[in-house]
């Protein structure tokens, strides 16, 4: 019996890192369909893909050689800069990935377009380069958070805000607020982080894995399951919902206008429309 507890105890650590790397990439793209319906089309999804997960791939490869731990977000930060550079300004970039002056130009540009793209527009606003890379950014930041809170320093629990952030700005801007596919799936990507979380120990710290207790991951999956289910039944009946159950079919409407539009899109479009005058 000792042998295959030391057995499985040396086995597990090799898939440790690509197993949470696969929870994190499930909850982060998950998280990230929501915002379908912000931007037209779904050109953009195939950029957060390459990005979320080029980063975890690399984050995964370094834990799995035992690089020290206070490599590992340094280097995933400089491979999200170079992920970025290729996708979008590969001509620029020395080698397609290393950011030059002229790199710097067109990123310049790309941030005018986007800029320009979300104060003169209204949800779903154009998809273009510059939202694109706000999105790709944006998602590998994110992701790089979660990846520390989760594995580097062993709080898994508050990875679940990295989920939030992308949650919430479909959540004020669509009409239909998240959806319910997104939401799901990112609950369901947050879950398996929490369950894979026992396996871990924050990176640097001595002895063995930490051993799964019989019926943790049952547990958790049941109360986690529980959780989501009592929070879309609530936000049914509580105060400040317009018609349906959230995520899907309603948004937040704290101001307590039932015409069926957004008041942050009206407050937008009545502050540009002023503007214009």
């Amino acid at each position: 019996m000792s042998r295959l507890a030391e057995g499985s105890g040396r086995t597990r650590p090799g898939a440790q890192p690509w197993l949470m790397s696969a929870a994190i990439f499930v909850a982060m793209i998950g998280s990230a369909l929501s915002i379908n319906g912000a931007i037209r089309s779904w050109s953009w999804l195939w950029f957060a893909i390459v990005t979320v997960g080029g980063l975890l791939l690399l984050l995964a490869i370094l834990r799995s050689v035992k690089a020290p731990a206070w490599l590992v977000p340094i280097a995933g930060l400089a491979a999200l800069v170079m992920l970025l550079t290729a996708e979008f300004f590969s001509d620029s970039a020395l080698l397609g990935t290393i950011p030059t002056g002229d790199t710097f130009t067109e990123l310049s540009t790309a941030v005018d377009l986007m800029i320009n793209t979300i104060v003169g527009g209204v949800a779903p606003v154009q998809d273009n380069q510059g939202m694109a890379l706000l999105v790709s950014a944006g998602l590998g930041l994110t992701t790089l958070l979660v990846d520390v809170l989760a594995v580097s320093l062993a709080m898994p629990a508050t990875a679940g805000l990295g989920m939030v952030a992308v949650l919430v700005i479909p959540a004020l801007v669509k009409v239909d607020s998240v959806g319910a596919f997104a939401f799901v799936l990112g609950a369901a990507g947050y879950l398996m982080i929490l369950g894979l979380s026992q396996w871990y120990r924050p990176d640097g710290a001595s002895g063995p894995p930490t051993g799964r207790q019989p019926g943790q991951l049952l547990r958790g999956s049941v109360i986690t399951a529980g959780t989501l289910a009592v929070a879309m039944a609530v936000a049914t009946v509580m105060p400040g919902f317009d018609t349906g159950a959230f995520p899907q079919g309603s948004y937040f409407n704290p101001f307590g206008v039932s015409s069926g539009i957004n008041p942050l899109i009206t407050l937008g479009e009545d502050l540009r429309s002023q503007i214009g005058r």
